[in-house]
């Protein structure tokens, strides 16, 4: 089973091309969709740069921040369960 590790991306920027190389199968669609679901939570900003092609990178708010030990812990849970299953 392959498994996305969003612990790496705490802290850093990240692109949709990012993100479509570490999550196999994802879609633009439902990238957007999701990114802009976190956004409008207030867990990551989004910063749309103008250029062309166009170029948005995404960014842990503060907010998301915080989470950073729940994730954190939740990550090691589910590869503990992986090892062990």
């Amino acid at each position: 089973m392959e498994t996305f590790n969003f612990i790496s991306f705490i802290g850093r920027r990240f692109t949709l091309w990012n993100i479509t190389k570490k999550i196999k199968g994802i879609s633009n669609k439902m990238f957007t969709q999701t990114v802009r679901d976190l956004e409008k939570d207030g867990l990551i900003y989004r910063k749309v740069y103008p250029v062309v092609p166009p170029k948005v990178e995404y960014k842990l708010s503060d907010r998301g921040k915080s989470l950073e030990k729940i994730l954190r812990s939740l990550d090691k849970w589910g590869l503990e369960d992986i090892s062990t299953n």
